[in-house]
């Protein structure tokens, strides 16, 4: 910036790099001279950006403007407990703390972290989200045995993170990588021991019954016409069909093991590698056909 006059920009616009340029060089040799909370004040109100907000006076200019005086606050609070402050340290404890840091056990409040950020603490109730399969576990570790066992185990530290109860949920349909997914649930929540899960949703309950009509279809007598009543609706739908080879571009190569319903509400369910299944709608999932 301090070549301004040397590169080829806009005419009007050099004078008004080299006022910033000398804006930041006045007050990188007033640090040393004034105190942190001293100076951060003074350049926020000389840089005009309080002001803004003030004029402004949206909603939106006034969160802003809690966000700028939230930071003097914080500097302030640096400055008297450190017993030399500077404008380094306060930038090296604000890039580094995390809200884990500061957490204290007897605020009444809910405290949201990373499954990592748990590790070594309790809470009488846990709630972990985003209990899918592609999510967690990611898809890109289904495809590695050691990797899926790092999930599981970080999904192991979740649950037992928690002294009471553990609330598990997910969406079934998700827009991901500007695409509109159905999800399967995470094969974490089947590993767990049914007597200990009690399923709330609707999804959990039509989930019940499929497992029921998978245990109707290996006693014999009603497994052929589970197969026929499949067979019957899979037919070529859309350019694709039940057994082609198709390949997403987050997921790969996948087969398509069956298609429900038409149109825009046409889902396909798909099979990747590491076995690894997905519903998607057909509409959104824009798979290649590929042979063999």
């Amino acid at each position: 910036m301090q070549q301004a006059r040397e590169v080829n920009i806009h005419s009007g616009l050099t004078g008004k790099v080299l006022d910033f340029v000398d804006f930041l060089k006045k007050y990188m040799s007033l640090q040393d001279e004034l105190p942190v909370h001293e100076l951060v004040s003074v350049m926020l109100e000389e840089s005009g950006i309080t002001k803004q907000y003030k004029d402004d006076g949206s909603d939106e200019a006034l969160d802003r403007l809690d966000n700028i005086y939230e930071l003097i606050n914080g500097v302030t609070e640096y400055c008297e407990r450190e017993e030399e402050p500077s404008l380094e340290g306060f930038m090296e404890e604000v890039a580094l703390l995390t809200d884990i840091d500061q957490w204290d056990e007897d605020t009444n409040a809910v405290t949201l972290m990373t499954l990592h950020s748990a590790k070594g603490l309790e809470f009488p109730v846990v709630f972990i989200t985003g209990m899918e399969d592609g999510l967690f576990p990611l898809s890109r570790a289904a495809e590695e045995p050691e990797e899926l066992a790092e999930e599981r185990r970080l999904f192991y530290v979740g649950i037992t993170r928690a002294q009471e109860k553990v609330y598990l949920s997910l969406a079934k349909q998700r827009s991901r990588y500007g695409e509109s997914m159905l999800n399967m649930p995470s094969r974490f929540i089947e590993e767990i021991p049914e007597e200990l899960v009690v399923r709330e949703f609707a999804e959990s309950r039509s989930r019940s019954r499929r497992r029921s009509r998978r245990s109707v279809s290996r006693n014999g007598s009603r497994k052929s016409s589970t197969v026929k009543s499949r067979k019957k609706s899979s037919g070529k739908k859309g350019g694709l069909q039940v057994g082609d080879s198709v390949r997403h571009k987050i997921f790969g190569k996948g087969k398509i093991l069956d298609i429900s319903g038409t149109g825009d509400n046409q889902k396909l369910t798909v099979k990747f590698t590491g076995n690894v299944k997905k519903k998607l709608l057909a509409k959104y999932a824009n798979l290649a056909k590929i042979d063999g």
